[in-house]
């Protein structure tokens, strides 16, 4: 009996501790990440940065040069040294893609950016239409209403904001506002932005979204707002082609309520037509005028 007891208390033990890890294998299983993570929240504000010198060196016509000398809460809790560095400080910006759902295209601007005359490359890029606020534009959307309506001549339809985003946080204050607009751009041939001034050229160009990807995909979109803006359309297109063509549909088909009747419904005989399609004439004809009002002898418009 006692091997076999043995045998038996075997089994239970291997039952009972396979019966434990399907318990903590559910309990594992029916936990939900989402519930449990908690949002990101970075560790310092603007509060733990302390300004101690800022000093203008240079004022241009775009932006404004600062020497600014700073220290900041390391992440051991302990000061940083003072950092001596150089800011370009300017307004914020303002950068709109204009967007056709109807003929599924965007519109970019070709032009030369003084930035990458240093780089080996060619200095014209493909831009979304951008502006600097001015004191007249109360929020970042009244700005992108003026550059849309001002420059390119084009009415809103619809505004959709991106985000602001910084081009390049460790040496500039430049902040971007960034939109999609949807807009009838009306075929290929038409010239959305015209010259600027007379010393900023600018060329336009219509891309549907196939050719949109090629661009992406041969690295010919290098401007960094740019990107941002094409990326988060191409990822949103699918959201926006269906809201604009719900718009559409409700717009359309008023003109055939008022009738009472459907086109398919069989009109009902009218100013005493009979079933056969013929009208009942209550009336002798004029002699020598026909029934559709010539003059007999001459070509009838009836047939």
């Amino acid at each position: 009996m006692q091997p076999c007891l043995r045998h038996l208390i075997k089994w239970v033990l291997c039952l009972s501790s396979l019966y434990l890890s399907t318990l903590s294998f559910s309990d594992v299983k029916d936990t939900n990440p989402a519930e449990s993570t908690k949002p990101f929240e970075f560790t310092y504000d603007k509060s733990d940065v302390v300004v101690r010198a800022r000093q203008t060196i240079h004022k241009g016509e775009r932006l404004n040069l600062e020497s600014l000398i700073y220290k900041y809460k390391r992440y051991d809790k302990q000061q940083s040294r003072l950092m001596p560095v150089d800011v370009a400080v300017m307004n914020e910006g303002v950068a709109v893609l204009l967007y056709d759902p109807a003929l599924q295209k965007i519109a970019l601007t070709e032009k030369v950016q003084s930035g990458i005359v240093y780089h080996s490359e060619t200095p014209w890029t493909l831009t979304l239409l951008t502006t600097r606020m001015t004191k007249e534009d109360h929020t970042d959307e009244d700005a992108a209403y003026r550059v849309v309506e001002g420059r390119a001549g084009l009415p809103i339809t619809k505004i959709l904001p991106i985000q602001r985003i910084f081009t390049a946080p460790s040496m500039s204050s430049e902040q971007m506002s960034l939109f999609v607009v949807l807009a009838d751009l009306q075929g290929e041939e038409r010239e959305f932005i015209r010259k600027t001034s007379n010393k900023d050229n600018v060329k336009s160009h219509l891309f549907t979204i196939d050719e949109t990807k090629s661009l992406l995909a041969a690295g010919k979109i290098k401007d960094a707002t740019t990107l941002v803006g094409v990326q988060w359309l191409l990822l949103n297109q699918a959201q926006i082609d269906s809201d604009w063509r719900q718009v559409n549909v409700k717009q359309e088909p008023e003109a055939t309520e008022t009738t009472g009747r459907t086109d398919t419904e069989p009109k009902e005989a009218e100013s005493g037509e009979t079933e056969s399609g013929e009208a009942e004439s209550t009336e002798e004809p004029v002699s020598g005028v026909s029934s559709c009002g010539e003059k007999s002898g001459s070509a009838c418009c009836c047939g």
